[in-house]
């Protein structure tokens, strides 16, 4: 299911591999399309948005980073200040 957020993200993860998975995903003998749907599932869980599609372009702005997949559609990433511990 493809969707965009209206509002910007805190992140946007660009690739369509494990990129952005907390730890590892093992799953052993399991197809590249099912171990792309695991990671999907997973992200999902915690909230992510998931949107198929190519990055045309990504550009930092002064309010963060936008990004523009190749059909026109647009995602933006909110700069935010770094925690301080």
């Amino acid at each position: 299911m493809d969707e965009l957020m209206t509002d910007p993200c805190d992140v946007v993860v660009v690739g369509g591999g494990a990129a952005g998975v907390h730890g590892y995903l093992t799953r052993e003998g399991a197809s590249p399309a099912s171990l792309l749907e695991t990671g999907r599932e997973e992200v999902r869980g915690y909230g992510a948005v998931v949107v198929n599609g190519r990055v045309s372009s990504a550009e930092r702005d002064s309010g963060g980073f936008t990004v523009t997949l190749d059909a026109g559609r647009v995602a933006r990433a909110a700069q935010r200040a770094p925690a301080h511990g």
